[in-house]
């Protein structure tokens, strides 16, 4: 037994030497960025995915296309339908936890010599002359398996689990709006880049006019062939159309760039628009009170907040139950082995 003892406390002293040198290689821990490399790396994996898969543009881009690609390969649609698949994962998750919870140990304990005994007498303290004995074997081998159910957990994950259900709704109505958002922005942006293909040449050849006006206003003037205040009022009239024409110029010219990256196209893509369909605004053969009573029933946003308010009232049943005692089921089975 001495043998043991002096074997067991230097384990124990070799146990609170690593113990204590892994304690303080953890607070030696230091931030290690990643290097410039490695961002860059990164950066071109990360784009090659953002543009891997897509179909080419074979011809004009039209309308219906547009559309089309925005739903296919849009960015934030993407990002959308990853939080909806995610929020229904965890729906799937939580029926785990209405199960009842299981736990299984196992053990090992060993001894370089038997646990023997001497028994003595409880009044006169006399020690018995027999031989030591033990009960318990040097080697053993337990094993554990036990089964809980609680009913106050299993109300609380019920309720937990309505929730995220909710919440995997939620996902699926902001997944609606985004995809709403985003058909609207491409028509809008569609006809705005449309405009600028067909109205650019026109824009550009009445601004070299209006430059070249400008210039003969300000010969004019220099001449003293008009009234000086009739000249500078031509000369802000055209100055002013200039600056109209402009930015009328630069907005149409930003539109095209707004609907690559609307419908996903890598940056400078050189791409026309059929502007060739009809232009004339549709017609909507509904009367306002069908049109509000549509608005009201599929908005994403009201639709969102009908669930918030069941989220809240399950929230409220859920704090409820936990003012309940819980009831625990269990069933267990040990099981040990010995060697002789």
């Amino acid at each position: 037994m001495s043998r043991f003892s002096h074997t067991g406390w230097r384990v124990a002293r070799l146990a609170v030497t690593v113990s204590t040198l892994a304690l303080l290689a953890a607070c030696a821990v230091t931030p290690e960025p990643f290097t410039q490399a490695e961002f860059a790396t990164k950066a071109t994996a990360d784009r090659t995915t953002m543009f891997e898969g897509q179909e080419t543009l074979s011809g004009p881009l039209t309308l219906e296309q547009a559309l089309a690609r925005v739903l296919k390969y849009n960015l934030d649609r993407r990002a959308k339908m990853m939080e909806e698949a995610l929020a229904l994962g965890q729906t799937s998750l939580d029926r785990f936890d209405l199960l009842p919870k299981i736990t299984a140990n196992a053990g090992y304990s060993g001894r370089s010599e038997p646990d023997a005994t001497r028994s003595r007498d409880y009044y006169t303290q006399t020690t018995s002359n027999a031989n030591p004995t033990y009960s318990a074997d040097r080697d053993a081998i337990t094993a554990d398996l036990g089964l809980t159910w609680n009913i106050l957990d299993f109300g609380v994950s019920y309720y937990t689990a309505h929730q995220n259900a909710d919440r995997a709704l939620i996902a699926s109505e902001r997944r609606r709006r985004t995809v709403q958002n985003l058909a609207q922005e491409v028509r809008f942006t569609f006809w705005r880049a449309a405009a600028a293909q067909e109205l650019r040449d026109k824009v550009k050849g009445t601004v070299k006019a209006a430059e070249a006006a400008l210039k003969d206003a300000e010969r004019v003037e220099a001449e003293r062939l008009r009234d000086p205040v009739d000249s500078l009022r031509v000369q802000k009239t055209l100055l002013e159309s200039i600056r109209q024409l402009e930015a009328i110029d630069q907005e149409l010219t930003s539109a095209k760039a707004e609907l690559a990256a609307l419908v996903n196209l890598p940056p400078g893509s050189d791409f026309r628009l059929d502007t060739s369909g009809p232009m004339g605004v549709p017609t909507v053969d509904l009367d306002v009170a069908r049109m509000e009573e549509l608005a009201l029933t599929n908005n994403p946003d009201l639709r969102e907040q009908d669930y918030q308010s069941r989220i809240a009232i399950d929230e409220t049943r859920k704090e409820i139950l936990r003012l309940l005692p819980g009831i625990n089921f269990s069933l267990s089975h040990h099981t040990m082995a010995t060697r002789f």
